[in-house]
């Protein structure tokens, strides 16, 4: 079963220091995702998060909050969908 889910995303280029061909692509992004709003927390997996026109499934993240309670922003590395 398909969900969707509003959220504000912001994606990012990695710095070409960290992309290495194989853990961080040069397509992979860094999306940013607002948790202001957002129903779910994005995890690894995830499927068909659209940001500028572009569909990624999560393949790493790093939730970012504060005292480990307060989501704040989801960090991810995306990949795009081909």
């Amino acid at each position: 079963m398909v969900s969707t889910y509003p959220a504000t995303i912001v994606p990012i280029s990695y710095d070409q220091r960290y992309i290495d061909g194989t853990n961080i692509r040069s397509s992979d992004r860094q999306l940013d995702i607002s948790s202001v709003g957002l129903a779910i927390k994005p995890t690894v997996g995830d499927q068909a998060l659209t940001a500028d026109g572009t569909a990624y499934h999560i393949i790493a993240g790093d939730p970012n909050n504060f005292y480990g309670a307060i989501d704040v922003v989801f960090i991810v590395q995306g990949r795009s969908i081909a």
